[in-house]
């Protein structure tokens, strides 16, 4: 007899992929757009590091150095959502971001909903879109803990 699995959703647990103090590394090299633009190329760097506090929130910085023109700074906080597969990271996160391009400075800010999805013990697939989807971020990870 065949049995299925069901994903259960806790809220206040740490998932299993993204225990406290895991640390993750990856590049989001593809970038879908609402607005007919698709670009592969000039990726966005992040580093994200989960919390050890007893809920489970991670904080992280990414940089976009390699944009023609512009390049950007930011912060990520994510809150990491426990669907009780150890293969499975879904996270909210909210950024803020400095882009600078010539001699103009702006601030950026919003949320994001990403999936992570690891292969083996360390590869990971990452995809993240904005809350209103106008954008779509494709990229790879790796565990480093």
């Amino acid at each position: 007899m065949q049995t299925q699995s069901v994903y259960t959703l806790d809220l206040w647990q740490y998932p299993e992929m993204a225990d406290k103090h895991s640390l993750f590394a990856g590049a989001f090299p593809v970038k879908f757009t609402m607005s007919d633009y698709f670009d592969i190329g000039h990726p966005e760097f992040f580093f994200d590091y989960v919390l050890p506090i007893g809920f489970p929130f991670s904080v992280g910085l990414f940089v976009n150095p390699l944009g023609s023109g512009a390049h950007s700074y930011g912060i990520r906080i994510g809150y990491h959502i426990n669907f009780n597969d150890d293969k499975l990271d879904l996270y909210l996160a909210y950024t803020t971001c400095l882009i600078f391009e010539g001699e103009n400075i702006w601030l950026e800010y919003g949320g994001r909903i990403g999936i992570r999805r690891m292969f083996g013990s360390y590869f990971c697939i990452n995809i993240e879109t904005g809350f209103k989807l106008q954008f779509v971020y494709i990229g790879v990870a790796i565990k480093l803990n």
